[in-house]
């Protein structure tokens, strides 16, 4: 799984929103803390505080053609969310925005069969 945390906040990383030490933070506490930051329905929030690098509010959704296992295989996940908060407040609407989202019946089903960035970007920004 760090290899996917990791590979899911590249964009986050090249557009500088945050720093490599922030991604080496989200693998170190998947390692220390378990699979935690999977919220469900085979949705992983990747992330850290702020203080660990974050240079701008930022995210990036990674989706998967295959489950992948958080841990040894304790959780799976169709869907990473890298998430760079720049405060807590940030963090707390994303959060709440995201839960909103998943709890709309078909959502998840729907992001799940996506197929390129136009179409996730359309998906994703639909209501705004």
């Amino acid at each position: 799984m760090e290899a996917g945390g990791a590979y899911s906040t590249v964009p986050l990383l090249e557009d500088y929103s945050v720093e490599k030490n922030y991604i080496d933070q989200i693998i170190h506490l998947t390692e220390s803390n378990g699979p935690y930051m999977v919220i469900g329905s085979g949705v992983m929030l990747a992330h850290a505080a702020p203080r660990d690098g974050v240079n701008n509010l930022g995210a990036t959704f990674f989706l998967l053609d295959k489950p992948l296992p958080v841990m040894t295989n304790q959780k799976m996940v169709h869907v990473i969310i890298g998430l760079a908060p720049i405060d807590y407040e940030k963090h707390l609407s994303f959060i709440s925005d995201l839960m909103t989202q998943l709890q709309q019946k078909d959502w998840l089903t729907n992001l799940y069969h996506l197929n390129n960035k136009r179409d996730l970007f359309r998906y994703l920004y639909k209501d705004n």
